[in-house]
């Protein structure tokens, strides 16, 4: 599972974004509700990797190697170290605390600004 938490980070906003591109833009409230949740997911999961993090182990951390064309050596190759962690945990906190901020705030192009977010 712990191999698992970064890609997962990275591909929640990417398929909230295709859902939200589905959405229609009077829609005001669910795609407030779309981009709320989905940064605390996120977040959730940024928290999960703080609390699994070793910091007595002075390597990269949630090594996660894929695959992608084995005949032209193309892999996505991903991990962690500490400072990357204290600005994944900052930037996932900051966001939903940015979204809560604006709630009322952004009545005009809402989906491009949770675009942004993402």
């Amino acid at each position: 599972m712990s191999q698992l938490i970064l890609p997962v980070i990275i591909i929640i906003p990417i398929v909230s974004s295709f859902i939200l591109a589905f959405v229609k833009k009077t829609n005001v409230k669910l795609i407030r509700d779309i981009g709320l949740y989905t940064c605390l997911v996120v977040f959730f999961f940024s928290a999960i990797l703080w609390v699994q993090f070793d910091s007595f182990v002075f390597k990269f951390q949630f090594l996660t190697k894929i695959i992608l064309l084995n005949f032209l050596n193309v892999n996505f190759f991903i991990g962690v170290d500490g400072v990357s962690l204290l600005f994944i945990v900052l930037t996932t906190l900051i966001f939903p605390i940015c979204i809560l901020f604006s709630w009322n705030n952004i009545n005009f192009f809402l989906k491009n600004t949770l675009y942004y977010f993402y």
